[in-house]
């Protein structure tokens, strides 16, 4: 399993056009191959049993929440093979003009993961 995760700070006024934006790219990525691709809103991101709450790994502004996403493949190149088709759709393109206007893309945190 190859995971692909976002951590997105939203403005709670644009949380609803962000979770449809979401959507519509989740999908896509289905569409074309991905075996999941889910968005979370938070429940408790706050420091519990010792650890640092991940609320506090994303500077946060006043009125802000953070979201999650994770999108699912077999592999790298099932990674690869699907995003190839993703960036070619033009649906995608307008999706992340959306995102743009809804979201400050620098303060997104991406990771992409294997499972061992």
């Amino acid at each position: 399993m190859y995971s692909v995760i976002y951590l997105y700070p939203v403005s709670l006024v644009k949380k609803a056009k962000f979770i449809s934006i979401n959507k519509q790219a989740a999908e896509i990525y289905v569409e074309y191959g991905a075996l999941s691709d889910e968005t979370f809103e938070p429940v408790n991101i706050e420091n519990v049993y010792g650890c640092m709450g991940i609320g506090q790994t994303v500077e946060l502004l006043e009125n802000e929440t953070l979201m999650f996403s994770i999108t699912s493949f077999h592999d790298k190149k099932h990674h690869d093979d699907v995003l190839k088709k993703v960036d070619e759709d033009p649906r995608i393109n307008t999706l992340f003009n959306e995102m743009k206007e809804t979201i400050e893309l620098s303060r997104i945190v991406r990771g992409e993961f294997s499972r061992i």
